[in-house]
């Protein structure tokens, strides 16, 4: 079994702890365990795809707590390195921050792009939708705008009636400007909540966010999909605040961008 897609995508870990999202389909859950890949035979692969964008973290975070330990995300990169590939990570989590030292390494041949995954600046938000705080990421931002890679914002998931507003993308806008992000990619404000896990879900909203079970299953209907009614606005609104500065909002754009492969050419000194 191939452990890099035919899209040049590594999940390192498979699963999560809490409230998950999906951002491929969308689908809402509850997942209660994470294990690592087995990466025996990662590194013929990898070489195999010598100066490639390898993407690391497309459905599940790369940065586990058990990560500390196994360091399969750094292993990763150490092969991505060594095989002078580029790297696109999507991550929520602040432990991306012990790998800096292998993201100035591979920047220096390679391109570099870290997506981080957020949903608010609201930090009690924040830990109850994906169990970290605004802390956090503002140690990340902190962190990674001063190397020479892209950043970009992540801004996900988005559930509607909860923080699907303008407050919100005004909180997270501010960020991406300040910290001086490249990309700032909304994927909407619509979730698909299956019967397999909707009471997972529920229980898991219901402990913080009273009322948000009823208003969801009176218009979850048989498709199981929660639309916001304001998604096309918070589209349109994200559109007008980012016209004037340098952050690329066009979704298609962000994935054609971050998905490429860019070789870095090192200037000769004439000393």
């Amino acid at each position: 079994m191939k452990i890099i897609t035919d899209q040049n995508e590594i999940n390192t870990y498979i699963g999560d702890n809490g409230l998950y999202y999906n951002p491929t389909n969308k689908n809402l859950s509850y997942l209660t365990s994470i294990s690592p890949i087995d990466i025996g035979g990662l590194e013929a692969e990898i070489k195999k795809k010598e100066r490639t964008q390898i993407i690391i973290g497309s459905l599940y975070d790369p940065y586990p707590l058990i990560e500390s330990d196994l360091k399969i995300t750094r292993r990763t990169l150490e092969l991505c390195d060594k095989y002078k590939c580029g790297v696109t990570i999507f991550t929520k989590s602040k432990l991306i921050l012990n790998d800096i030292d292998l993201l100035q390494s591979i920047s220096s041949h390679s391109k570099v792009c870290v997506m981080i995954k957020i949903c608010t600046t609201n930090n009690n938000d924040m830990k109850n939708i994906d169990s970290t705080q605004l802390q956090d990421k503002l140690q990340i931002l902190a962190g990674l705008s001063k190397l020479d890679i892209s950043l970009g914002f992540d801004v996900s998931p988005i559930l509607p009636f909860l923080n699907d507003d303008i407050n919100t993308m005004d909180g997270l806008i501010s960020l991406a400007i300040h910290y001086g992000c490249d990309y700032f990619m909304f994927r909407g404000a619509s979730i698909i909540i299956s019967n397999k896990h909707k009471e997972a879900v529920y229980h898991a909203l219901d402990d913080n966010y009273f009322g948000l079970r009823s208003k969801y299953d009176s218009i979850r209907g048989e498709s199981y999909v929660i639309d916001s009614p304001k998604s096309k606005m918070l589209q349109s609104y994200i559109e007008g605040a980012l016209t004037n500065e340098a952050i690329i909002f066009d979704n298609e754009t962000i994935m054609k961008n971050i998905y490429s492969y860019q070789r870095k050419h090192k200037q000769l000194s004439f000393v």
